[in-house]
């Protein structure tokens, strides 16, 4: 029997992964926080500013945020009932 493998960064990139992990784990706090401020999730707030620039079909959007059309119907009602998105037919 062979003994268990352990996997070890190596020493060219561990410093500067650690670093970009401590400032991505510090963003999302940051980004967790304000939306909790708002009363909005996170996944709330990344559909808001994927719409901010135009408006899109939910299947497009659904891809660009990489969830499921449930999810993303779940997430634009929650947007919705809030008063903060509104669905409009395609013309």
């Amino acid at each position: 029997m062979s003994a268990p493998n352990v996997l070890l960064p190596t020493n060219e990139i561990d410093e500067d992964m650690r670093l970009g992990i401590r400032l991505l784990a510090k963003l999302a706090r940051i980004a967790e926080q304000a939306c909790q401020a708002t009363g909005i999730s996170l996944p709330q707030y990344r559909l808001l500013a994927e719409v901010a620039g135009s408006p899109s079909r939910a299947s497009a959007l659904a891809t660009r945020l990489a969830v499921s059309r449930p999810t993303l119907t779940s997430l634009v009602d929650g947007l919705e009932t809030a008063g903060l998105l509104q669905r409009v037919p395609v013309p």
